[in-house]
């Protein structure tokens, strides 16, 4: 979209801003640093580290059509205004009514992932009587979600400058909207309704055994007798089938709530998936962990303690590093941190699971220094 727009209409940031951001009212707002007002105030994104959250320098994007909006808090509620007015702005019209409507219609979607797509927007259910459309926004140490109800004009936007409250924030945008809607219209959420159980040969259980990486954690699916279980985090719970693939989850003393499981496993042409639906809202795709038989030299060679060093010069690192971290083999598994990842080389090791799965981590095979994005690990013990 950014590419067709810069062969026909000019740069993409100056054309986004004259020809929306401005019209809709967002005066605060820009795709670029330098065109923010005169002395606009940026929040700084924050990472986690060591116990403690470190603030990340903000800078753009080269990909700017993949997001870099800077926006305050009041530019947003414009923002969303324009949605509710079906394009219309004061003394005009940007987009026809049909055509913003048009893209909250599903235009993609396929089982392997489990959100459907409209044009621009994510489309789901979840518990509520009408389609939310929604999008999130990850960068740089912020995360934010918008999530909207046209057919309502009830909308919430929640943002923090600080990563790894992305597992919080789309509960509570939905709780939100649950609370508007029954407030406003006197509609109250949908039940969700429990799949009923359906029998499946122990030999098509078996497919799905393995490890799998979901964000940041990994988890073991076994087969004990005929039942398929999954071990989270210390805890067993049971995996009741509902479909040759799909599987609600139990356990025998407290209630996971509507947690399903669905396997994507034997296809020659596609990674196997278990995919995790949270109440229908909350999507969380898991690739299987690839089996190793011993460990090889190279997983031993990268274990080790680590000290962290920013990749370019910061204004807001003035110490010699920014933690540490360890890397280690956990039952077969290599962690860099809080990464899982799958040597490909002496010199690649891909990100297995979570935000940043399919990315790489390059390795110095000299040094035996990683690199991955904005940080350096540099091992103590060479």
């Amino acid at each position: 979209m950014g590419a067709l727009v810069e062969r026909h209409r000019g740069l993409w940031a100056f054309y986004v801003q004259d020809e929306l951001l401005t019209p809709i009212g967002m005066a605060d707002s820009a795709l670029l640093l330098q065109e923010l007002p005169r002395g606009a105030e940026v929040a700084v994104g924050h990472h986690p580290r060591g116990g403690e959250y470190q603030p990340v320098d903000q800078h753009d994007i080269i990909e700017l059509a993949s997001g870099n909006l800077y926006a305050s808090a009041p530019d947003i509620a414009e923002f969303m205004k324009f949605v509710f007015r079906d394009g219309e702005v004061e003394g005009g019209r940007i987009l026809e009514a049909d055509t913003m409507w048009s893209m909250y219609d599903v235009a993609w979607e396929r089982p392997r992932d489990p959100r459907p797509m409209g044009l621009g927007w994510f489309v789901s259910h979840a518990r509520l009587p009408e389609p939310m459309v929604h999008h999130t926004g990850t960068i740089q140490g912020t995360e934010s979600m918008l999530a909207l109800l046209p057919g309502s004009r009830i909308g919430v936007f929640v943002v923090a400058n600080g990563s790894g409250f992305a597992d919080l924030y789309g509960e509570l945008v939905v709780e939100a909207l649950e609370l508007l809607l029954e407030t406003t219209t006197g509609d109250k959420p949908v039940e969700l309704v429990e799949e009923p159980k359906t029998p499946v040969d122990a030999e098509v259980l078996d497919r799905y055994q393995g490890t799998w990486v979901c964000g940041d954690e990994v988890v073991e699916v076994f087969r004990r007798g005929g039942k398929l279980r999954v071990q989270y985090g210390g805890v067993s719970l049971r995996l009741v089938p509902t479909a040759e693939a799909r599987f609600r989850v139990e356990h025998w003393l407290a209630d996971p709530g509507h947690l399903v499981v669905e396997f994507f496993v034997d296809d020659p042409e596609a990674e196997d998936l278990m995919v995790v639906h949270i109440e229908e809202l909350e999507h969380t795709i898991c690739p299987r962990y690839p089996e190793v038989d011993h460990i090889p030299p190279l997983w031993e060679d990268i274990t080790g303690h680590y000290r962290v060093v920013p990749r370019v010069e910061s204004e807001w690192f003035d110490g010699d590093h920014l933690g540490d971290l360890d890397a280690v083999i956990d039952g077969g598994v290599l962690r860099l941190g809080g990464l899982v990842v799958w040597p490909e080389s002496e010199r690649e090791l891909r990100v297995v699971g979570g935000q940043w799965d399919g990315e790489t981590v390059l390795r110095d095979e000299r040094t035996g220094e990683l690199t991955f994005q904005h940080e350096v690990d540099v091992p103590t013990d060479r």
